[in-house]
């Protein structure tokens, strides 16, 4: 077990971990930014480290900004007084987050979107709680016979 969890970890939680899945007022389930994105900024980066079970103390852990915690807290069973004051968490290799893949429940605004589907970047600043919007054109989508 890691006395303390390794910068490249503790990188990815900070800057990787985005957004989450909410019922969306566009259409069924959206992905919505669980913090502030600025212009250009990857929207779901995939962790390159090792496949495995994180751990970390509770000391360290509430060290981390509030959207972390809350991500760590869901994607485990986390419950201090029985892990002895540990968080644990599960990273795998070359996946989002929490294995969910947020790129699936992007809704899209077509020409109006806050996120570029071809690149998967911010095509400008992105509030919190604010949906994930691509600039894909639904039409193009549809198959018709």
């Amino acid at each position: 077990m890691d006395d303390k969890l390794s910068l490249d970890v503790t990188t990815y939680l900070i800057e990787g971990v985005k957004t989450e899945l909410r019922p969306s007022e566009i259409h069924g389930v959206g992905t919505f930014a669980i913090r502030d994105i600025e212009k250009g900024e990857k929207m779901f980066p995939r962790w390159k480290g090792t496949t495995r079970v994180y751990v970390m103390k509770v000391d360290n852990f509430e060290k981390f900004p509030d959207y972390v915690k809350r991500m760590v807290t869901k994607s485990y069973v986390n419950k201090p007084e029985e892990q002895k004051g540990l968080y644990w968490f599960r990273l795998y290799k070359d996946c989002y987050f929490n294995l969910g893949n947020p790129w699936r429940y992007v809704n899209t605004a077509e020409e109006d979107g806050n996120m570029c589907s071809e690149n998967r970047v911010a095509l400008r600043d992105i509030k919190k709680d604010e949906e994930i919007l691509s600039n894909y054109i639904l039409k193009d989508t549809l198959q018709y016979e």
